[in-house]
């Protein structure tokens, strides 16, 4: 269901990841989301979501280009997509770390994911 949720681009550049929604990695940052899925914050690598519309000015602002072996995961939302990239979301998060190469990161994201889906199904 949520596959078609955005057009990921893995890039690199001299930039910070500022301006990007972070998600994955750069959502751990925050020590409340850590906490949450019981993974301590990582310093490499960022993963953020950003609107189509704003997509080149933000990969022009933090220097980015399309890099398969970059360190940084650009997830782009539809304009149309039906809602809006205005705050860091759980179950988002959830799916992007559950998708990780990382078992850890890939584990904590499919367990927070389940309570997730298991209060909404409760409610």
């Amino acid at each position: 269901m949520t596959r078609r949720r955005a057009m990921v681009h893995r890039m690199r550049g001299w930039g910070k990841d500022i301006g990007l929604l972070h998600t994955g990695v750069s959502a751990l940052r925050d020590p409340v989301v850590s906490e949450r899925f019981d993974l301590t914050p990582v310093t490499n690598g960022s993963d953020g979501y950003v609107c189509a519309r704003n997509f080149i000015a933000a990969t022009t602002a933090l220097g980015l280009v399309d890099d398969v072996d970059g360190d940084m995961t650009v997830r782009v939302v539809p304009d149309d997509a039906g809602y809006t990239v205005d705050r860091v979301l759980t179950a988002a998060v959830a799916v992007d770390l559950a998708g990780s190469l990382d078992t850890r990161e890939s584990a904590a994201g499919m367990r927070v994911l389940g309570y997730v889906l298991d209060d909404f199904r409760s409610t």
